[in-house]
């Protein structure tokens, strides 16, 4: 399951629960519509989503060719 779904149940169940990524490796997801994602699910929790990001522990998978 996508946890920005998740979050928006938790965000519908809940008034004081604190929501939050472990590590969402944002090198994977399209930037933008990520943080447009972030910013209104975060909006929804009154502040309360705690959001981690990373680029990947395998450098070599994220190498372009040139």
């Amino acid at each position: 399951m996508d946890p920005f779904e998740t979050h928006g149940v938790a965000a519908a169940a809940t008034k004081s629960l604190k929501a939050g990524t472990g590590v969402c490796l944002v090198i994977q997801r399209d930037t933008i519509q990520t943080a447009k994602l972030i910013a209104s699910i975060d909006q929804v929790l009154d502040e309360r989503l705690l959001f981690g990001i990373g680029g990947g522990s395998n450098r070599c998978l994220y190498i372009l060719d040139a």
